[in-house]
C-alpha cells in the first residue's frame, strides 16, 4: 500500500480559506488518487480540488477566528 502523504496547508486568501498541498515521500511508481477530508467542528468542509495541480485542495473559512482546530485528512490510494 502507498505510504502516508506529506501534507502542508497555508492560508495565503486569509481570510477567506486556505490551501493543502501533498506528495508522497516514497513514490510508488503505480497511479495513486488521494481522498481529501477536512474537519471542523465535527462538519465536513467541501473540498475544492485545484484544476491546475492534482495534488492541491482550497477550502473556505467556515469560521475565520476558531479555537477549535481544522482537522486536515489526505488519503493516498492505489492498486497496492
Amino acid at each position: 500500500p502507498p505510504q502516508e502523504p506529506s501534507v502542508a496547508c497555508r492560508s495565503n486568501t486569509y481570510p477567506k480559506g486556505f490551501y493543502c498541498s501533498w506528495h508522497q515521500q516514497h513514490p510508488t511508481y503505480v497511479p495513486t488518487s488521494f481522498e481529501v477530508d477536512v474537519q471542523h467542528n465535527q462538519r465536513s468542509l467541501e473540498v475544492q480540488k485545484d484544476p491546475d495541480h492534482k495534488n492541491r485542495c482550497h477550502f473556505r473559512f467556515p469560521e475565520v477566528f476558531s479555537t477549535t482546530p481544522y482537522k486536515v485528512n489526505v488519503t493516498a490510494v492505489n492498486a497496492l
